[in-house]
């Protein structure tokens, strides 16, 4: 009876203190501790009295739950048995909060800098991601991965490790706390005054308890910094495996991690340093223009004319295996042997229709410009008299006193160059991998003639239902992509001296 009262009144008090249109909050559990158990409901002073109170909706972040432990609570107890208004004093109350990402972020977005967090490390770290104002230098993105306490009835984001991108790009692997704000823990609205000692996320009061983390947050600052580097010289390593890695903690540094946690530890914070991508920095000094006239003649075209993307791929190789491959069956991948025999190469040109997504292809035995300005004559053949805008990019074959003059007897063509070192935002390019991924790479050719017959079949069967690529990046994104790579090589180049 005496607990049904001391929840009734918990609720009433709690209800009470809280903002009218708020949802009315529920005390799951109230247990009173200790002995003589009777002696102390019959004062009215508990010893020790633990509760529960769930879904507080507060003007700060909503708390989902709040376990608390109360000490030198008094209890009125007559008057919470005759129905009288009795009012609850308490000592020291210290309290474990648990609140939930959707909510927290709920409270965040409304502050300056608009701070968003998730869950890494299963739950015992944050990422955190938003913009904050450096003096001096503006609003920066920042992205990076932080860790809570609790100080004075205040969360504080402690960071590992920060990003900024804006004005200035750095990686900083130390605690840079004044730039994130603390975030208050609104429990000044309970109706007794509480210490907390502790805050959790819904997903870390999911987690069991068990042994504690064992690798210290240094350690794992400085795996990932060692990530995003080149493995020393000494290891002779082109690149991080989690193996290696461990090893290399363990013989440099003294430090004894498994490789499992190394792995982990990676996917947590998106690391995959297994993989690599090619790319070439332009240094074309009209880089910036050429960029803008092809990018224009992809998102908004000339009216009435057809753009065309046109490239070659020489040296295509016709590779037999010297034993027929097996075909897929259940249970068993496709197979064929590691060894090959050269039939000879073919050069192929190739045009793109921008808008249709057609293709036009010709097979040469070479790729000279005689073979390019042969092929141009077909492509023109296929289009009538109509206006072409023609892609290519800075090949030798592509530019001459003969592609000039072949440029004069046909009026109705402009030749559009891509930087130097940026083929890539030749759209053709995209076909010839596809090319390559679906008809080249596991093929196996008994003659040049074989080779060049399935990469016509396969061109007829493109066309069929071809479909153009969609272009979405202006060019004012893409020079400000280059340009933040070009700052970051520099870096590079200048930690390397």
């Amino acid at each position: 009876m005496v607990e049904k009262q001391v929840v009734k009144q918990l609720e009433t008090a709690v209800a009470d203190t809280l903002d009218c249109n708020a949802p009315q909050p529920a005390v799951r559990r109230v247990n009173i501790a200790g002995f003589p158990f009777l002696t102390q409901v019959l004062l009215g002073k508990p010893r020790d009295v633990s509760l529960s109170i769930d879904d507080l909706s507060t003007p700060g972040p909503r708390i989902s739950s709040l376990d608390a432990n109360a000490k030198g609570i008094k209890i009125p107890i007559y008057n919470m048995i005759t129905g009288g208004d009795g009012k609850l004093s308490v000592d020291e109350v210290r309290a474990t909060v648990k609140m939930s990402y959707t909510d927290l972020n709920a409270y965040l977005a409304g502050k300056t800098g608009h701070l968003q967090v998730k869950p890494a490390d299963g739950g015992r770290s944050l990422n955190i991601s938003g913009t904050v104002d450096l003096p001096l230098i503006g609003s920066q993105q920042i992205d990076g991965v932080t860790t809570f306490q609790v100080r004075d009835n205040e969360i504080e984001l402690t960071p590992s490790h920060l990003t900024l991108r804006g004005a200035i790009n750095l990686d900083f692997l130390v605690p840079l706390g004044q730039l994130i704000p603390s975030i208050p823990i609104p429990v000044g609205e309970l109706p007794f005054e509480v210490k907390v000692e502790s805050v959790s996320t819904g997903l870390l009061s999911r987690v069991s308890p068990g042994r504690p983390r064992e690798v210290p947050g240094r350690v794992r600052a400085r795996i990932l910094a060692l990530t995003r580097t080149t493995p020393p010289p000494e290891t002779g390593l082109s690149h991080w495996t989690s193996t290696e890695m461990a090893r290399y903690l363990k013989r440099r540094e003294g430090v004894s991690v498994s490789h499992t946690f190394v792995a982990q530890l990676w996917r947590e914070n998106d690391l995959q340093p297994h993989r690599h991508r090619v790319f070439k920095l332009s240094a074309d000094p009209d880089f910036e223009a050429k960029v803008e006239d092809v990018v224009g003649l992809y998102l908004d075209p000339p009216e009435g004319a057809e753009v065309l993307s046109i490239d070659e791929k020489p040296g295509v190789q016709a590779r037999d295996r010297t034993q027929p491959p097996r075909p897929v069956a259940s249970g068993r991948v496709a197979t064929r042997t590691h060894d090959y025999q050269r039939k000879g190469t073919t050069d192929l040109f190739a045009a793109l229709d921008v808008g249709t997504g057609r293709v036009t292809a010709r097979c040469f035995p070479s790729h000279t410009r005689a073979d390019f300005l042969t092929f141009m004559d077909q492509v023109i053949a296929e289009y009538g008299g109509a206006e072409l805008h023609v892609v290519v990019d800075n090949l030798a074959t592509h530019y001459g006193p003969d592609v000039d003059t072949w440029l004069r007897r046909h009026k109705n063509v402009t030749f559009h160059f891509t930087p130097s070192g940026g083929s890539w935002l030749n759209q053709v390019e995209n076909w010839f991998g596809i090319l390559t991924r679906h008809a080249l790479q596991h093929g196996a050719f008994v003659s040049v003639q074989d080779l060049v017959n399935t990469i016509n079949n396969y061109v007829k069967n493109w066309n069929w239902d071809a479909h153009p690529f969609e272009w979405t990046a202006t060019a004012e994104e893409i020079v400000a992509k280059v340009e933040v790579l070009h700052r970051e090589f520099r870096k590079l180049l200048a930690n390397n001296l």
